[in-house]
């Protein structure tokens, strides 16, 4: 869940010289860190189950939740949501990991992913709706 928080700039001391990273920065970096989690769970035995367990206890507390299946179609969409975006979109190693990350997540997901139904809602006044995206998992029993 920290890597698909919402980005914010910080500095780092290295070697005496202050560095510092705005928005942007943190979120392409949050974004290879993410991908490159998944490479490496892609590369073990039980890799689909870790994934599926990673994207379930995606929570403040880092637990298995109860209503599992619903839980990973919300996580899973918001996880989709934040590594859509383009950051640094001329660069090809950035359109280079979004791509290893959707297939990455269609392999590790099988299981799971044709189970969840998407529909996207408006929240809020008429007139400036905020667009939100429903989760409904209609798979087997997962808890």
């Amino acid at each position: 869940m920290a890597l698909s928080a919402a980005p914010a700039s910080f500095t780092v001391e290295e070697n005496q010289t202050n560095k510092t990273f705005y928005e942007d920065n943190a979120y392409h970096l949050q974004q290879r860190a993410i991908e490159q989690c998944l490479r490496w769970i892609a590369s073990k035995a039980n890799a689909a189950q870790q994934f599926e367990e990673s994207i379930i206890c995606m929570n403040r507390d880092g637990v298995r939740p109860k209503q599992a299946g619903t839980t990973y179609c919300k996580n899973k969409i918001k996880l989709d949501t934040f590594m859509a975006e383009r950051i640094y979109a001329l660069d090809g190693i950035s359109n280079k990991k979004r791509s290893r990350y959707r297939e990455h997540v269609e392999k590790l997901g099988t299981r799971l992913n044709g189970h969840c139904e998407f529909t996207t809602i408006y929240k809020g006044p008429a007139f400036a709706p905020i667009q939100d995206t429903k989760a409904v998992y209609k798979g087997p029993d997962i808890d």
